[in-house]
């Protein structure tokens, strides 16, 4: 997702320059034409200025692009949400040519850097189905392998920021907890420190805010001994047993992807059949709480058949991504919305998909998660759209997403 700087300038100091990338970027590897899906789906395809120079420069020595490049507009002419080089799972350019002639973005997909300042992350995308199996599949969680280029003093907000995600990762870990109180803690933590954040991107002197936000921060980290446990289940504990308003209000989530542009291909149709699925069904709420029994992470005490480390490691990898981006808005609370209405909605795809008749299992999970990446994570449309949602309505204020985490 593409951040816009803050508009004033960080304060004159050398600035820390790092790379972070997690453990298991190394160890993805392209499955090439075995493939389920292809690179670039639906895609609207953009060439760097550096590689339209070559293509200008094997055009004039005679290679045929066969009309698949825009050299006016600098882009791929996408035919039928396909690339036009694709050709029985491989690509031609990459074939006849060799990787060096790939534009920037096929080159490097499915990996990916975001910028933060002096701070450069790597990460793989979750559209990818070989690297949403890397992802999902770990037993290891989500663990960060960090190089300093250059010392020198990190943004503060960033560092606080960084600071709340470690803590949001270790209450994932935290596998003695049902997954649906570990999703719950996070939200509660994002909400708690979202007036902290804003303030302390908003005001010059900001000493205060920061304060605030390390109070908080050590606040919560006493969720994980027994007694403040405990406590967080007694307070939470209103919000529970009221499975039948998370039907009413996961199908108004669930719709909402009806309303978005459709960048993968056929996705608006995915989403009527499992609306269809879920909430037209002829006994309606009965039939739904009978899917959930085998299938949703919010059932009584059991965690979905063998599924509970999957949305773990989904959670993780895409809070990984969105957290830090609270640097250049200061609406963190937003973001770790967005992360877990992605999980909830991809928990009523896997419903629906059941009901529908797919087996059962972590291949669908993985299928599902990879489609719905590719409809959210590439277009900043998306993104935006989804992101306004949780900050403007009322469909996404604090009790509907504690109701749908915690049935």
């Amino acid at each position: 997702m593409k951040h816009q700087k803050k508009g004033q300038e960080t304060k004159k100091s050398k600035a820390r320059k790092t790379v972070t990338v997690p453990q298991y970027y190394r160890q993805f590897q392209c499955a090439g034409a075995a493939c389920p899906e292809t690179c670039c789906r639906g895609w609207d395809i953009c060439v760097d200025p550096e590689t339209m120079k070559k293509y200008r420069t094997l055009k004039r020595g005679g290679f045929d692009f066969r009309g698949g490049i825009d050299f006016l507009r600098g882009r791929i002419r996408m035919k039928e949400g396909i690339c036009p080089f694709l050709e029985k799972g491989l690509c031609r350019i990459h074939r006849d040519l060799g990787e060096t002639c790939l534009c920037r973005t096929c080159r490097s997909y499915p990996r990916h850097a975001e910028d933060y300042g002096g701070r450069r992350e790597w990460s793989l995308s979750l559209s990818c189905p070989e690297a949403a199996a890397l992802i999902l599949k770990s037993s290891d969680g989500i663990k960060l392998q960090e190089y300093v280029l250059e010392e020198g003093r990190e943004d503060q907000l960033l560092s606080c920021l960084l600071t709340a995600r470690a803590l949001m990762f270790s209450f994932l870990s935290e596998r003695t907890y049902p997954l649906r109180y570990r999703l719950t803690m996070i939200l509660a933590l994002a909400h708690d420190l979202q007036p902290f954040v804003k303030r302390a991107f908003q005001e010059e002197d900001n000493r205060e805010s920061f304060r605030h936000i390390k109070e908080r921060l050590k606040r919560y980290e006493l969720l994980q001994t027994p007694s403040g446990y405990q406590w967080f289940l007694k307070k939470i504990s209103k919000w529970e047993n009221r499975p039948e308003e998370r039907y009413d209000s996961m199908a108004g989530f669930l719709g909402i992807f009806g309303e978005l542009p459709e960048i993968y291909p056929g996705f608006g149709t995915m989403i009527s059949e499992w609306m269809d699925g879920l909430y037209q069904t002829e006994n309606g709420y009965e039939d739904y709480r009978k899917l959930t029994v085998g299938a949703g992470f919010g059932s009584g005490d059991r965690e979905s058949s063998g599924l509970g480390l999957l949305y773990e490691n989904l959670a993780a990898s895409l809070l990984y991504v969105y957290v830090p981006g609270a640097m250049y808005d200061g609406d963190l609370h937003s973001k770790v919305k967005l992360v877990l209405f992605f999980v909830l909605c991809l928990r009523e795809a896997y419903l629906a998909s059941v009901a529908l008749g797919e087996k059962l299992g972590e291949a669908l999970f993985i299928k599902l998660t990879s489609r719905f990446c590719r409809q959210i994570e590439h277009s900043d449309e998306v993104l935006e759209q989804i992101e306004r949602a949780a900050r403007e309505q009322r469909s996404f204020r604090q009790e509907v997403f504690l109701i749908n985490l915690l049935n």
